[in-house]
């Protein structure tokens, strides 16, 4: 059986049905501070559905429409919905199908000699894409601002593709941090930086990722002993922060 939620919720007697807490309890789950209050967050998705039970995943509840169940096994338990109500409760424009309210990840984490940092990220999209990144490259852990998007917002989750349940995210006061590193070991990036194929790096390292539209602070970029720069051709200003990031990943990654 699913297991209770809300503050010690005894379990309905018909978890077959959905119930109007259940839809509520979805929809509330938008904003960040009920995700922070319930440590619960909501996936959508035939792929992150079967990440999450692969990796064993603390599924609350699992919705899924007639249509969806047809042309897919589940071995755990399941609400089935018709569509009008998974349609409501979905933030897609199109419902895939297939919704899970599923618990904030315990990940075991260990000392990296990559440590991926991000400073005031915005957009759910690029934290998504660099929570994979970091995966793809080895990095399970990422120490975030306090300004940094939630890592457990609907698109950050989609855009992470499963990595969300193995990469581990932090949210701190980075100055506070930063003050216990060796200045040596941080690299932050920057326009004004050194060609990243022509440094020396260290280990371990610390890397600082800025917001797409400033950049890193000049708060967070005065404990960087390294400044470093992805070399570009033609006009392009600047890259995108994701794929910056994986451009770096990759270099520190070849020589670390």
């Amino acid at each position: 059986m699913f297991a209770s939620f809300l503050h010690g919720e005894a379990k309905l007697a018909n978890p077959n049905m959905l119930s109007k807490k259940q839809e509520k309890l979805v929809r509330s789950l938008r904003l960040k501070k009920n995700r922070n209050a319930e440590k619960l967050f909501v996936i959508e998705g035939t792929k992150l559905i079967k990440e999450a039970i692969q990796e064993k995943a603390d599924i609350k509840y699992l919705f899924a429409t007639n249509a969806w169940l047809s042309k897919n096994d589940l071995e755990i338990e399941y609400i089935e919905i018709v569509e009008k109500e998974m349609q409501k409760m979905s933030v897609l424009k199109t419902s895939p199908g297939v919704l899970a309210i599923v618990s904030f990840p315990e990940i075991a984490t260990y000392e990296n000699d990559v440590t991926l940092i991000l400073d005031n990220i915005k957009d759910p999209g690029n934290l998504g894409t660099i929570i994979r990144t970091a995966e793809t490259f080895g990095v399970n852990k990422i120490v975030c601002s306090e300004e940094t998007v939630d890592c457990f917002n609907e698109k950050v989750v989609q855009a992470s593709m499963g990595s969300i349940f193995r990469v581990q995210v932090f949210y701190t006061n980075l100055e506070e941090y930063l003050k216990e590193l060796d200045p040596n070991q941080v690299f932050a990036s920057s326009l004004q930086g050194e060609n990243i194929y022509e440094i020396k790096i260290s280990s371990p390292s610390y890397i600082i990722m800025g917001s797409e539209s400033h950049g890193i602070s000049d708060e967070i970029y005065s404990f960087a002993g390294n400044k470093i720069k992805v070399p570009q051709q033609g006009k392009v200003e600047s890259m995108n922060v994701s794929i910056a990031t994986a451009v770096i990943l990759a270099e520190f990654r070849r020589r670390v």
